[in-house]
């Protein structure tokens, strides 16, 4: 949502965080991302992560698909 693929004008789920104040928080969230789905693709030691990026994905096509 912060660094790519969000489109201009679309709702993010990050309420709080501001991107040139959390910068390292940013970056180093995107490391432990890349990290954890480097060792676990699938999320399957990740179930809860796993429902939430699926109905994050379902909420961004609901959205597309009202435009």
């Amino acid at each position: 949502d912060v660094l790519g693929a969000t489109q201009s004008g679309g709702r993010s789920s990050l309420r709080l965080l501001r991107v040139v104040q959390d910068a390292d928080l940013i970056m180093h969230v995107r490391d432990a991302v890349a990290k954890l789905y480097e060792n676990d693709p699938a999320l399957t030691q990740h179930q809860a992560l796993a429902r939430a990026i699926a109905a994050q994905d379902e909420a961004r096509q609901d959205y597309l698909a009202k435009s």
